[in-house]
């Protein structure tokens, strides 16, 4: 028999607070709680994926790109995205808007889950116009924090855009930026 552990469920709302639910110990369940928030497991206490919809990657996409959600909120979600399209019970086009939506991220975390994530969607696509239209987005992607971050340290700089830089400029190596 399959034993079920009980999982803390919350949701960050659109003004920030955020809505426990208490513990998750069914198989399934609807939490009526929940149904406003615009993000589930706020600050990733918890261990799972969350599947999002369309239409909730949508609402989320001005969220993102306004800074309005914290960056490990921000990092979680992409994370998320990018998981559940991999394992193909998502789709791919909510990952790549929500990666659009994330296009001047500036924090660390986030930019890495950005582009691991990109990266491994690119890895699974055949050699030919797809994979360049996907490279060809990645290098569009990449254009402001490259811009932000150039080729050389700064004096002053903060800590992870130095770890930040090379990441960036690594990738826009891979993907053909001239």
């Amino acid at each position: 028999p399959h034993q079920l552990w009980p999982i803390p469920i919350a949701g960050l709302n659109s003004d920030g607070t955020t809505t426990a639910a208490g513990l998750f110990d069914q198989a399934s369940a609807r939490m009526e709680s929940l149904a406003a928030a615009l993000k589930l497991n706020p600050g990733q206490a918890g261990f799972y994926r969350v599947a999002y919809s369309n239409d909730q990657i949508n609402a989320l996409t001005g969220r993102l790109a306004d800074g309005t959600i914290p960056a490990l909120d921000r990092y979680g979600l992409v994370s998320d995205v990018y998981a559940v399209a991999s394992a193909g019970l998502g789709d791919t086009i909510a990952a790549l808007t929500l990666s659009r939506a994330l296009r001047h991220e500036s924090h660390l975390v986030v930019w890495g889950a950005v582009s691991g994530g990109l990266n491994q969607l690119i890895a699974l696509l055949p050699n030919g116009s797809l994979c360049d239209q996907a490279e060809a987005f990645a290098r569009w992607l990449l254009k402001p924090n490259l811009a932000r971050l150039g080729w050389e340290q700064v004096n002053g700089e903060s800590y992870f855009d130095a770890l930040m830089r090379p990441l960036v400029i690594h990738q826009a190596i891979r993907y053909g930026d001239q």
